[in-house]
């Protein structure tokens, strides 16, 4: 109810002093500052000034970070008794000028004062030494800031329009214009509502709503400006000019306080449309429908009453809530409370004798003029409006339960009648007034007595109005003995902010399953019969008939009545609740009815009841019923969790495994259309955020588990950046620029509060083929809210929306906030060819993770197994849960397929199915229940006042206030009151150096009981914790990849990946780490600090300098796919693609290869062999891609091999080549013929089917070590021309164990691999991807010497899997 409260509030502020640390970056120009401009600004903030001078900072002022706090330029505006800063825009700052924004601050001079890297401009280089002149003076004036007088309709929804009054001081917006009307040069530049825009244009127009002086020669005027956003609730109205007038001020008139007890500019409301059915049962029940707009849930959750009675809460949506009504009360009012206003009632030509006739006036009195609903108890009439009477009917809630009066102004007679029962009937008058008043004090009659109203209860309230003549208002005011508005509310007052701190310890949640007296026995299928009888069926009309199926709550597509076998069938294989089992469906008719009989192909149990839906007005019933019960084999078993079932777990399943499967629950699933993408030919960047997140700037977000995800458990919070052409694939090469022609298609999973816009650095060549680079913002409107929204956008045509010109490539995509109180989420972002959703309105189908719709998020899990072998069987997991948020009330995990038998307490099930064997059961229980949130109340005794009964959980005391100036006119007790200030916050800065130091000894003491033991302990949990590998984390700190790293490089690495630790303890540890102190750390030795039982690994035999040297060779290429080298035995290899196993050995110092009747050096023979070494080079040495010239294009051809040795036997032909066809699949290089013929201009790159562009580490498997490393092949042949034979499955099974284990499975390899050798590797040039020189290769001619031999260079890899890891050797 607006302006019943005449009282004002504080407005908070902190102040925060850092300590100068002064340092100079080495220039030698002495810093000086010789102007400020403008002179005047506003007293609210956001004027723009500009110092001038030199020597300011330039090269370090865009360093971040907490070491660099003082680096760069600041400035301060000092006046007699504050220092205020003022916000340097940094872009826009260079070495002879500084640009800063102003902050709210009292009207007053102030001179500036600058630092630049931490050290004060000296007085003597400040204005001459002249610090106190006109031209280091700035002055903060009223009559230089904007204000705003009011704001009309005080309220309405969002996108209404509204009417700024005030002093505006310009008429001219987004426009040329360099002056105003009225002779100025200033302009508008944005308008804001609740901190979002409040448009001035008219869409598609450029047309203004609204905009004029009230004079010519005048600065009062007012504006029109339509408001954004969604949010329904209290917002304040702002404006910000140009020039030297900075950010608008609002009067103390310009705010009112609502009937929820907050102060505010403007309120926006939802909209009631339509109210569906109008009438139901008298036992409740019935589900009623709301339409409307903005049912928006941010700050109070939605509430219906019907009949004055809660209306159970089902679904609420933007445009509708669906609640399921109560029972009708016992008895019913006449009237109840509304959403919001007052009901305003107006009768003309009316003359009622006395005042209190006009109770009983209705809708048929004469004169009557209609209702109108109001926002406020004050009301003004126009002055064409005489003789007639008003009637304020509505009801009052009190925010607070406290001692109120009313008072009433008006003309000409008024009163307030009032019930405290909330009956109409039960009111009676409480004020009243016969005359013109324009004050609440004209006559005692105004003023009520004393009530005492209770917090949230509804009174019934009715305020009279009859006019004679001339004006007509009323105004009703409401006093409350406790509030928390000031008549002092002005931004002259100092408050202080006081942080309360409280802790407690957290308790984690554990649950206990444990699985007793196991057995198995044999699996029956569960059958249910559906027999679907309609009308329909004998009518041959049963394709207009829809009905659904439900499973767990889970429903199927609508299916027609007479749905075939297949699609019902493929309908419930659909539903996440019956995967990873199937349904086989049979389908028979008769003449009345469908039936179905549905078997459940799966060894878990007794299914659940399949249930339907029949869309309303179909004629069509369900009959379901169960024909055969299925019996569990109780291989597996199933958990379930806040009805989500986890995957089947066997009786021995591992501690990972059990993990894996409670972390899956509360996952969410996604459709493979918008998940699991391999980038390639068609998908160019994808991220879904499961596996590690490297990109660990402030800009590139956070990795979290903090809410639900849109796929999985993680996505990424508040990403400044989203991709980055810089950024590395899982190779480590850069993604460099995408085309966006054809790689237009950005989709990606949102939800939060994104600002309407995404940022655009790209490339592209104008109509004069000039190459030009921008960095542009395109509208895009995001949705708001907490629920995820899928959306692919069309890159190219918003890049065209601006800009025209071709090649148009991406280098950068950027994100923003709405506002910084404000986050987003995004997650499975795709940049490919295609658009994974056919239209912008399909939703995937996605199943739900579990306990999100509690709000509980889970963190980490740990899972300890317990096993028990004896005459019962005993296999225990014990869950350790750390949640999100001080999450608790965690449900307990349930048994899928069986049913509670034994419930002693709510922590304790045990459970058991119908038909399980013997006396198998399944035992849960809560160990330890998560402790809740830090709950209580506590006091506050500060400055003569107690605060009582304060809730921890809402640490939100009132501000204490500080003697501001405007609480004393006595200069010298201002003066004494901001030196007191000012000892203060030393007092303050001194307190924090003091806790600094503090922190520092602690830290000292407990480094003094450092051990190195637990640290690698802790290490090593947390490298599990995060599914790390030590190898990977040592290559991804080994950025040359030479085996070793700086001892600074392994501080920062491990720093850097956020290990709880400090560079204390990490100095300490890379000294244990550094054995020989050499000031490196090889990968041995990481390997034996973290793994001190196992001995490093050092090569003593031949056989394991062979090894390592083999290795270390191999490791030297960089290609996506290494050269194939498998080690067959003791000093026994194969090498490449031909597999022909050659010798080596070990021959003064030199590693030699056999090679026909003699032997060759290693490296000698990779030279030849390898085809990435072609004339001396590794393809280190190669680009990643190329570029063709205009008009050319690239094409491909298989392998071509000599004409005498085409015979059955050679590879193509050969069944045992499948091994090796798939290994040419996953490669990137394809071979062409030498033919100095170039590629038609209209052949098109086809690219292998199911490549995968990958570059692993080079790894190398021996009977004794194992390092782990790419060594997956693709099943899929490749696409490259070549005629490949798919090999006998069961012969190709048998293919390692003889390479492992049988002579005779060597000797037969050994002869493929000669038939292998048939090929001429001299006669085939390189078609890589990855090589720039490919194309100019092609052009030379049958000379074999100029030409790139084929590129296929799979990792290596031996055929064991029983090894423990080891790495190659360093460099050294």
């Amino acid at each position: 109810m607006g302006h019943l409260w005449l009282l004002g509030i504080w407005g908070l502020c902190g102040l925060l002093l850092c300590a100068a640390d002064p340092s100079t970056d080495g220039s030698q120009i002495i810093p000086k500052v010789t102007e400020i401009i403008p002179k005047y600004g506003s007293i609210n903030g956001a004027t723009r000034l500009t110092i001038r001078g030199e020597g300011f900072s330039q090269a370090n002022q865009f360093n971040y970070g907490v070491d660099n706090a003082e680096l760069g330029n600041s400035v301060q505006l000092i006046s007699s008794f504050q220092s205020i800063t003022c916000d340097v825009e940094k872009d826009a700052s260079h070495s002879t000028q500084i640009t800063c924004y102003t902050r709210a601050m009292p009207e007053d001079s102030y001179t500036v004062r600058v630092s630049v890297d931490g050290v004060p401009v000296t007085e003597n280089n400040t204005c001459k030494g002249h610090i106190n002149s006109w031209e280091c003076t700035f002055n903060a004036k009223s009559f230089r800031t904007p204000t705003i007088r009011s704001i009309t309709p005080l309220s309405g929804t969002p996108g209404t329009l509204i009417t700024i009054q005030g002093r505006i001081f310009t008429d001219v917006y987004g426009s040329n214009i360099a002056l105003s009307s009225n002779g100025k040069n200033v302009r508008i530049l944005r308008v804001y509502i609740g901190g979002m825009p409040c448009e001035l244009l008219i869409p598609q127009s450029d047309n203004l709503y609204g905009l004029k002086l009230d004079h010519p020669n005048g600065d009062m005027g007012s504006m029109v400006c339509k408001t954004t956003g969604t949010f329904i609730g209290h917002h304040n109205v702002s404006f910000i000019l140009d020039n030297d007038y900075g950010r608008s001020f609002p009067q103390k008139m310009a705010y009112f306080v609502s009937s929820l007890n907050k102060i505010a500019m403007f309120q926006t409301y939802a909209e009631v449309t339509m109210i569906f059915p109008s009438q139901g049962s008298i036992r409740g029940g019935t589900t009623l429908t709301i339409s409307g707009r903005f049912f928006d849930q941010t700050d109070f959750p939605v509430r219906v009453l019907v009949g004055g009675e809660p209306c159970d809460i089902l679904n609420v949506t933007e445009n509708s809530i669906c609640c399921k009504t109560p029972p009708k009360p016992h008895i019913l009012k006449t009237v109840y409370p509304g959403g919001r206003g007052l009901k305003l009632e107006v009768w003309n030509n009316s003359r009622p004798i006395r005042l209190e006739e006009i109770l009983e006036y209705n809708e048929k009195t004469p004169g009557y003029m209609g209702a109108s609903w109001v926002d406020s108890a004050s009301y003004i009439w126009l002055m064409e409006q005489d003789t007639f009477v008003a009637r304020f009917s509505g009801f009052l809630v009190a925010p607070d339960s406290d001692v109120y009066r009313f008072y009433i102004k008006g003309d000409d007679r008024y009163a307030i009648y009032f019930s405290q029962t909330g009956l109409p009937e039960d009111k009676v008058r409480i004020a009243y007034h016969s005359a013109n008043a324009n004050s609440y004090f004209s006559s005692p009659t105004q003023r009520s007595d004393d009530i005492h109203l209770q917090k949230g209860k509804e009174y019934y309230i009715e305020i009279l109005l009859q006019e004679y003549r001339l004006s007509a208002f009323v105004d009703v005011g409401l006093y409350q003995y406790r509030n928390v508005y000031t008549e002092q509310q002005t931004g002259d007052a100092v408050n202080e902010e006081q942080v309360i701190k409280s802790q407690s310890t957290i308790l984690q949640e554990v649950q206990v399953i444990t699985l007793e007296n196991w057995e198995t026995t044999n699996a029956i299928n569960e059958v249910q019969k559906i027999k679907v009888t309609s009308p329909c069926v004998e009518a041959n009309s049963c394709s207009l008939y829809q009905y659904r199926l439900i499973y767990n709550m889970e429903k199927t597509v609508f299916l027609p009545a007479d749905a075939s076998e297949f699609i019902l069938q493929s309908a419930l294989n659909d539903l996440w609740s019956i995967k990873p089992d199937t349904v086989q469906v049979i389908r028979t008719q008769n003449p009345q009815s469908y039936v179905y009989m549905v078997t459940f192909i799966s060894t878990r149990g007794d299914f659940d009841l399949l249930g339907y839906e029949v869309v309303e007005g179909n004629n069509v019933t369900l009959d379901i019923t169960e024909q055969t019960k299925g019996k569990p084999n109780l291989e597996t078993f199933t958990l379930n969790w806040d009805g989500i079932a986890s995957k089947p777990l066997t009786l021995w399943s591992s501690e990972a495994e059990f993990q894996g499967a409670v972390e899956e629950m509360v996952s969410t699933k996604c459709p493979p259309q918008i998940a699991n993408f391999e980038e390639g030919f068609v998908v160019k960047y994808f991220r879904d955020y499961e596996t590690d997140f490297n990109l660990e700037h402030i800009n590139r977000g956070q990795k979290t588990a903090e809410t639900d995800a849109y796929c999985g458990r993680y996505s990424l919070k508040n990403p400044a950046v989203l991709f980055d052409s810089a950024d590395v694939k899982p190779n480590r090469r850069p993604y460099g620029d995408i085309l966006l022609f054809p790689y237009n298609q950005l989709c990606l999973a949102y939800k939060g509060f994104l600002a309407n816009y995404i940022g655009l650095k790209f490339q592209y060549q104008d109509n004069s083929k000039i190459t030009r680079s921008t960095d542009t913002q395109f509208t895009y409107n995001f949705a708001y809210g907490n629920n995820w929204t899928y959306t692919c956008i069309d890159l190219l045509d918003l890049v065209r929306t601006k800009y025209t010109g071709t090649n148009v490539s991406l280098q950068r995509i950027s994100l923003h906030k709405a506002s910084e109180s404000q986050s987003f989420y995004v997650d499975v972002v795709y940049i490919g060819h295609t658009s994974t959703i056919s239209t912008l309105d399909e939703m995937p189908k996605r199943r739900l993770p579990a306990l999100a719709n509690k709000g509980i998020f889970l963190e980490h899990f740990q899972v300890n197994q317990t096993k028990t072998n004896g005459p019962t069987m005993t296999n225990q997991y014990s869950v350790t849960m750390t949640s999100y948020n001080c999450s608790y009330n965690i449900p307990m995990m349930a048994v899928s397929f069986g049913q509670i038998i034994t419930h002693e307490t709510e922590n304790e099930f045990v459970y058991r199915g119908n038909n399980w064997p013997g006396e198998s059961k399944i035992h849960t229980q809560r160990i330890q229940a998560a402790s809740p949130p830090l709950s209580g109340s506590f006091d506050i005794q500060a400055y003569g006042h107690i605060l009582k009964g304060k809730s921890l959980s809402q640490p939100t005391p009132p501000p204490m206030p500080i003697l501001s100036q405007s609480e004393a006119k006595n200069p010298r007790i201002n003066q004494l009151s901001a030196r007191w200030q000012q000892v203060w916050l030393l007092a303050l800065e001194r307190q924090r150096k003091l806790n600094d130091a503090l922190d520092r000894l602690e830290e000292l003491k407990e480094f003094a009981n450092f051990d190195f033991d637990v640290w690698r302990k802790k290490y090593m949990r947390w490298m599990n914790h995060k599914k790390s590998r030590v190898m990977d984390f040592f290559r991804r700190i080994d950025k040359d990849q030479d085996g070793k790293i700086t001892r600074q490089e392994f501080i920062d690495g491990i720093l850097a990946s956020k290990f709880p630790t400090t560079k204390l303890e990490m100095t300490a540890v890379a000294d244990i780490f550094d054995r020989d102190g050499d000031g490196y750390i090889d990968y041995y030795e990481f390997v034996a600090a973290l793994h001190p039982n196992k001995d490093a690994y050092r090569p003593t035999t031949d056989a394991d300098k062979i090894e390592d040297e083999v290795t270390r060779q191999v490791a030297q290429c960089k290609c996506a796919k290494r050269f194939q080298v498998e080690q067959i035995g003791e000093n026994k290899y194969r090498f490449g693609d031909s597999q022909q196993l050659r010798l080596v050995r070990i021959l003064r110092s030199t590693v030699m290869v056999r090679v026909g009747g003699g032997w060759m050096a290693l490296d000698e023979f990779l030279v030849k062999n390898d085809p990435c070494r072609a004339r001396g080079r590794t393809n280190i040495e190669l680009r990643e891609k190329f570029i063709l010239p205009e008009g050319a294009s690239q094409g491909m051809t298989p392998f071509r091999s000599r004409g005498r040795r085409s015979k059955p036997s050679s590879r193509a032909a050969s069944p045992t080549r499948s091994s090796s066809s798939a290994s040419q699949s996953n490669h990137s290089c394809t071979s062409m013929p030498s033919s100095p013929a170039t590629p038609a201009s209209g052949t098109k790159v086809i690219p292998s089917s199911g490549s995968k562009l990958k570059r692993p580490t080079p790894t190398f498997h021996s009977s004794r070590t194992s390092l782990a490393g790419d060594t997956s092949n693709s099943s899929s042949p490749a696409s490259t021309g070549a005629k490949t034979n798919r090999a006998d499955p069961k012969k190709s099974a048998s293919r390692p164990g003889s390479r492992a284990g049988s002579r005779a499975g060597s000797r037969a390899s050994s002869r493929r691999g000669s038939d292998a050798s048939d090929f001429d590797l001299l006669e085939t040039q390189s078609a890589c991807s990855d090589t720039s020189e490919s194309s100019a290769a092609g052009g030379q001619g049958n000379s074999r010497r100029g030409l790139n031999k084929p590129s296929k260079i799979p990792t290596m890899s031996k055929k064991t899997t029983t090894a423990s890891p080891r790495t190659p050797g360093p460099k050294r």
